[in-house]
């Protein structure tokens, strides 16, 4: 009986050990789950606030080089629109151009100075300038009342002589004995065919002045 009764408090004490056993190691796990929760929870809210963080840069830097490039854009729109602006002046104003037809010519439409102001070659169409320098001051022209004229290129020497009108027909006379009539008045301008080329001459009061020598320096210059 005795022998029967340890045994049973033997039992009895070893299933209270387990039962302990098994009580510490639920509390144990309970509180590993808690933790375990815990931190993943905090682990998802520090995630979370880091992609809000990394969104928030992100848009941020998009919206920087958004404004960036929107602006460059807009640069170089502003930039191509002017050059086409200005391109499209200068189309326009060669293709408004027109040499026209001889008109009958007076004495007093051709007294005066002219000067080059278009000229139509194998390279194109000319108006104002060539290559930087004005075309007035390129060639010239100048006819007096006593009816001589005096011819001016800036690489030439002059070319003297007279000159004669008959309806729509202009005769110029060099010293030598040369004639050419070849020079036309359209109503506004002096035209002169040479078969070559065409050269339009404007009147003016005074011819325009340039330093040639300048010019010529400088276009040797971006030849080297």
């Amino acid at each position: 009986m005795k022998k029967l009764l340890a045994l049973l408090l033997a039992c009895t004490t070893l299933t209270c050990a387990f039962a302990s056993c098994g009580d510490e190691d639920d509390d144990k796990d309970e509180k590993t789950t808690k933790s375990s929760a815990a931190d993943e929870e905090e682990s998802e809210e520090e995630s979370e606030e880091e992609s809000e963080d990394d969104e928030e840069e992100t848009e941020e830097e998009t919206e920087e080089e958004t404004e960036e490039e929107t602006e460059e854009e807009t640069e170089e729109e502003t930039t191509k629109s002017k050059k086409k602006d200005d391109d499209d002046e200068d189309n326009t104003e060669a293709a408004d151009f027109d040499f026209g037809d001889p008109v009958s010519v007076a004495e007093d439409d051709l007294l005066g100075k002219w000067e080059l102001y278009a000229v139509d070659e194998e390279d194109g169409l000319f108006i104002g300038e060539y290559m930087g320098a004005p075309l007035g001051s390129i060639m010239n022209m100048e006819f007096s009342d006593d009816e001589t004229f005096i011819f001016r290129s800036f690489d030439e020497d002059s070319l003297d002589g007279t000159w004669s009108v008959s309806g729509k027909t202009i005769t110029l006379t060099t010293d030598s004995g040369d004639e050419d009539d070849a020079v036309y008045y359209n109503g506004t301008y002096l035209v002169m065919d040479t078969g070559d080329e065409m050269m339009a001459f404007v009147k003016v009061d005074e011819f325009t002045e340039f330093d040639y020598d300048a010019w010529m320096e400088e276009i040797m210059s971006q030849n080297e």
